[in-house]
């Protein structure tokens, strides 16, 4: 890598992969963004699936902090406002 920058090759290859799974395999794709795009994790996101005629609601909740070199981070994810999932790190 030069100047901070990854070769052209790799690039195209990525555009190309964005371009085969979009829009010739029609894969529901989600290309990064960058950072400014971000919400910001305060932001609630709220996941609306409707599967066989049943609309699901799907929540998920992140936090994250660091103490001098420890990091720690924590997660919960509710369907239908029931929570199912809950993470530490």
């Amino acid at each position: 890598m030069i100047a901070g920058e990854p070769p052209i090759e790799i690039l195209i290859g990525q555009k190309v992969q964005t371009y085969v799974n979009t829009k010739i395999n029609n894969t529901d794709y989600d290309a990064p963004l960058e950072v400014r795009y971000w919400r910001h994790p305060a932001e609630l996101v709220t996941i609306h699936e409707m599967k066989n005629g049943t609309l699901y609601t799907t929540e998920v909740y992140t936090d994250g902090s660091k103490i001098g070199d420890k990091v720690g981070a924590a997660g919960i994810v509710f369907e239908n406002g029931k929570m199912v999932h809950q993470m530490q790190f």
